[in-house]
C-alpha cells in the first residue's frame, strides 16, 4: 500500500524464474525513507541497510531490518552509490518505484530467456542477497 502520493520505492529481486519468487528472500519493494545506509563491502558489492517500515507501508510490515546487497562491476561502486543517492534526493513522484535490481529472466509460467534482467544503473549486475530480519 503507498501511504502518501509522494512515497518512493526501491525494488529488488534475486530469483531468475518469476515462478519461484515466493518467499522474503527473493523480492522486496523498499520504501527509500527506511534505507539507514549504502556501504561498500568490496570492490563489487554494495550493502544497502533498512530498518522496519511504519505500521502503514505494509510491503515488509513484519520486518524489523534488514540488508540488500547488490553486485556491481569491478570499480563501479562510487559511481553507483552517487547515482542510487542522485535517486533518493530527486523529486517527489506521484507512486514513484525505481527497479534497482531485477534478476528475473523467465516470466511466470515462461521459459528460459523470456525475459531481459532490469537494473537501476549499467554497471550493477546482480541483487546478490535480500536479508530481512
Amino acid at each position: 500500500m503507498i501511504s502518501s502520493k509522494y512515497d518512493k520505492y526501491w525494488y529488488f529481486r534475486n530469483e531468475t524464474d518469476e515462478d519461484n519468487d515466493d518467499d522474503f528472500g527473493a523480492s522486496m519493494m523498499l520504501p527509500v525513507d527506511r534505507i539507514t545506509a549504502m556501504i561498500p563491502t568490496s570492490t563489487t558489492t554494495i550493502a544497502i541497510y533498512f530498518t522496519k517500515p511504519t505500521q502503514d507501508q505494509a510491503p515488509i510490515e513484519s520486518v524489523e531490518s534488514g540488508r540488500v546487497s547488490i553486485l556491481v562491476n569491478q570499480g563501479k561502486v562510487k559511481t553507483v552509490i552517487a547515482a542510487l543517492v542522485a535517486d533518493l534526493n530527486s523529486g517527489p513522484r506521484y507512486g514513484h518505484i525505481t527497479v534497482i535490481a531485477d534478476d528475473s529472466t523467465v516470466e511466470f509460467g515462461g521459459v528460459a530467456g523470456s525475459k531481459v534482467a532490469k537494473y537501476f544503473h549499467g554497471d550493477i549486475t546482480n541483487c546478490q542477497t535480500i536479508t530481512q530480519r
